[in-house]
Formats: C-alpha cells, structure tokens, sequence
C-alpha cells in the first residue's frame, strides 16, 4: 500500500508558457520529468488529427479537500487506467471561484502535449463540449472536440512533456496527482477527468 500511495503522488510541477509566446527551452532533470516550454504553433510540431472512432466519453467526479480527492483516486486507481488509453485525457478542477483546465495528449513522437487554462469558471466549457458530443452522435471525435475547445480559451497555456515511461496504469500518478496536492489544502473542490479517447 505503501509504495502504491508513493507512487501515486509521484509528479512534476511545471512551468506554464503562454500560447504563441517566443519560443524557449528549460529542462528539469532528476526524478522529474524534461520539459521543453514553447508557445504551441506554429512553433510546435501541429498534431495530427485525432481521427479516432469515438465510443463514448468516461468521466469521473470527486468532491473534497484535495488531500481527500487525492484519496478516493488512489481507491479507484485501477478504474481510472481502465478508462484511459493514455492517448488523450482533460481534468478540470473547480472550487466556488475559480476554475482550471488541463488537456493531455500524447504525440506521435511520444512526448505529451499539456495545455492549461485558469480562469473564474469552466461552466460554459463544460456546456458547448456536453452539447456537441450529444449532437455529433459519434460522429465527432470527442477528444478532438475538446482539443479545439482547450486550445480556443484566452491565456492557455503549452508544455511539451518528456514522459516515455507513461501509460495508462501510471497516467494519474505522472501528470494528475500533482496537479491536485498543489491546490489550497482547506479548500473545497470538484475534480473531473474526462477520457474522451
């Protein structure tokens, strides 16, 4: 139990560099994961289109203090990889004020695209992607749809992540749990984690 809850809270807390800023480069070393800041494009390589054959959409909720949400994770860790194909996954985390986006998305080359976003409320977000999923029937790719729609909100922001090691049974553990041990610990939040594809 132990070294699973270790393993876990294992993360990187990384810079964030805005969309279309000049292009630079930082490396964090040791048990981190290497980083390489850029604005997204036309200075990243542009991804190829998702193009996957959509399914359905898993998402799963929790409500707590972080350090609560951090546990009920850990509970259902094992659920949580079923649900991810570690291609493409967004989590969105929201208190009474404020809110914060985080979209992934593993590249061809095998580094991972995250793209941020912080602002006052994800409510009309949450709404437009909810909307056009329902329409599209399937007929869309979700994990496009959410792509096109992070990418859309002013002051996101890119990193390019060095994560070779990353997979669906240590998805959470890399790129999520740190993300949540950051938050206030006396404040109260929702949690959401949206596997598209």
């Amino acid at each position: 139990m132990q070294s699973k809850s270790t393993l876990f809270v294992a993360g990187v807390v990384l810079a964030a560099a805005p969309i279309f800023a000049q292009q630079h480069h930082s490396h964090q070393h040791g048990a981190g994961a290497e980083q390489v800041e850029q604005g997204i494009w036309p200075q990243l390589p542009v991804p190829a289109p998702l193009a996957c054959h959509f399914k359905g959409v898993v998402s799963h909720s929790f409500y707590g203090k972080p350090s609560q949400v951090l546990h009920e994770m850990r509970a259902i860790e094992d659920r949580l990889a079923g649900s991810a194909t570690g291609r493409v996954y967004l989590m969105v985390i929201e208190t009474s004020e404020a809110a914060q986006v985080y979209y992934f998305e593993r590249q061809q080359n095998g580094d991972v695209l995250r793209v941020s976003w912080q602002g006052a409320s994800v409510a009309e977000l949450r709404q437009e992607l909810e909307a056009e999923i329902l329409h599209s029937r399937g007929r869309r790719c979700a994990g496009q749809q959410m792509r096109e729609k992070v990418l859309a909100l002013e002051g996101a922001r890119a990193q390019t992540l060095s994560l070779p090691e990353l997979n669906k049974a240590n998805h959470a553990a890399l790129t999520l749990a740190s993300l949540v041990a950051q938050q206030d610990q006396d404040t109260y939040i929702r949690l959401t984690v949206f596997y598209p594809c």
